[in-house]
């Protein structure tokens, strides 16, 4: 039976492919071409436009533009103009083709990005995004470093992350404040971390308190960024890296990356609530939305 149905519609992409509906005209602007270049992972659907005057171009961006949880897509070079949409998520790799090019909606968002070691405890807040067409190039920490084992002090770990989005000009767009927000923690923050000028916020990696039982819990204790080294978030390259807290107590995790062409425009946290006489961990966990971006 799936069989049937997969010929049934590839054969009504075949057909649509020699009517080209009038809508899918208006779609192509709504892509970015990356010639020879090709994901080859979380395909979603697939069809070949054989007939198609336009290469294909037209077909499959309306395809890939009406098809929910399509982000881009790679279209074959030749007849019969091969179509792979694809969602876009983390952990795509973009690799040279010579058969595809690659095309990414200028809408595109990828999310959640994350390290996956956060701490266990709290709930997720809400997202906080970056004014459309705005990026993430700078943040600052507020931290309550680690004075010991036990709970003479209670020691939150970092508390709050304060991002600062800017425009691709140069010009301040805005800044948001996210993690504890029930109660007045204890702690500094630490000095602004900048990426340099036309670069964003592009990787990062965390270390996590792991449960200490008895003892002071802290949760995430360090953060670190690591800049992109391009104003398009396209080189495999690493810019800058921040300085994050400093905590060495523990590993940091493997970096995770935003995909291809795209940079942190929105960042939620997971948070747990404040625990009076108890054991206080804060913020537990960090998860970023990436947004494409072509400047």
């Amino acid at each position: 039976m799936g069989g049937c149905v997969a010929f049934l519609w590839a054969s009504l992409v075949v057909l649509w492919a020699s009517s080209y509906p009038a809508h899918s005209e208006i779609s192509t602007a709504l892509f970015r071409k990356f010639e020879g270049k090709q994901i080859a992972t979380n395909i979603i659907a697939e069809g070949s436009f054989p007939k198609s005057p336009r290469k294909g171009k037209l077909e499959c961006s309306s395809f890939c533009h009406n098809s929910q949880g399509c982000q881009c897509f790679n279209l074959g070079k030749a007849a019969p103009y091969h179509c792979q949409l694809l969602s876009f998520k983390k952990g795509d790799t973009v690799s040279a083709s010579s058969d595809y090019d690659l095309f990414i909606s200028v809408n595109a968002k990828v999310r959640p990005v994350d390290t996956g070691n956060g701490g266990p405890w709290g709930s997720w807040h809400e997202w906080a995004y970056c004014l459309p067409g705005s990026y993430m190039n700078s943040l600052k920490i507020k931290f309550d470093s680690y004075n010991g084992a036990g709970l003479a002090t209670d020691d939150f770990g970092i508390t709050h992350l304060q991002m600062f989005c800017t425009y691709p000009n140069g010009s301040e767009a805005n800044e948001m404040i996210v993690g504890v927000n029930d109660v007045i923690p204890p702690g500094e923050w630490e000095p602004i971390q900048v990426c340099p000028e036309g670069t964003w916020l592009r990787s990062w990696m965390q270390s996590v308190t792991p449960s200490l039982g008895s003892d002071d819990d802290d949760a995430l204790n360090n953060i670190v960024f690591i800049c992109s080294s391009d104003s398009n978030g396209r080189s495999d390259q690493d810019g800058l890296r921040l300085t994050g807290t400093g905590d060495s107590r523990y590993s940091k995790s493997a970096a995770v990356k935003c995909p291809f062409s795209t940079v942190p425009c929105g960042v939620r946290t997971r948070v747990e609530v404040y625990q009076g006489s108890g054991d206080d961990s804060a913020v537990n966990h960090v998860q970023f939305t990436c947004c494409f971006i072509d400047v």
